[in-house]
């Protein structure tokens, strides 16, 4: 059994949560709850807001696979001790949005799995319009913004 990272990704309302819990139910996967780590990983690669920010690590004299290298050193770290805490060997992490992070993802854990949740889109939509925390103005934002052009 590959022993990489299990990195769920989709839409928001698309059942990825229900999906991790059963994951997590397994007795060697910890599929962590959302983190959003990718945000911090991405700003450690390039510095935001700053024209220089882009491949500032090269400065210093790394390459980028050294500094993958460290940023898959320091991310696994946690997420193995995170895992470990749950008697478990294998770690995962679902946060919907990282599917814009894949990519990236894969050059900074290139053995990782990647699962991707899908939903009818229409179904999505209906699901974030009941949701008492989205208004339908977003939902039709969302739906807007991810259909094709």
């Amino acid at each position: 059994m590959p022993d990489g990272p299990i990195f769920m990704v989709g839409t928001m309302r698309s059942g990825s949560t229900l999906f991790r819990l059963i994951l997590d139910a397994h007795p060697r996967i910890s599929i962590s709850e959302e983190t959003g780590f990718m945000g911090g990983l991405a700003a450690a690669k390039q510095i935001p807001n700053w024209t220089r920010g882009r491949d500032w690590y090269q400065r210093l004299g790394f390459s980028e696979e050294e500094f993958d290298a460290r940023l898959r050193e320091f991310y696994a770290g946690m997420f193995e001790r995170h895992a470990r805490s749950q008697g478990k060997q294998r770690w995962g992490e679902k946060t919907p949005f990282h599917a814009r992070h894949i990519r990236q993802m894969a050059e900074v854990f290139p053995d990782a799995v990647f699962v991707g949740i899908v939903r009818h889109p229409g179904a999505v939509v209906h699901s974030l319009v009941c949701t008492p925390h989205v208004c339908a103005a977003a939902a039709t934002s969302i739906c807007r913004a991810a259909a094709p052009h």
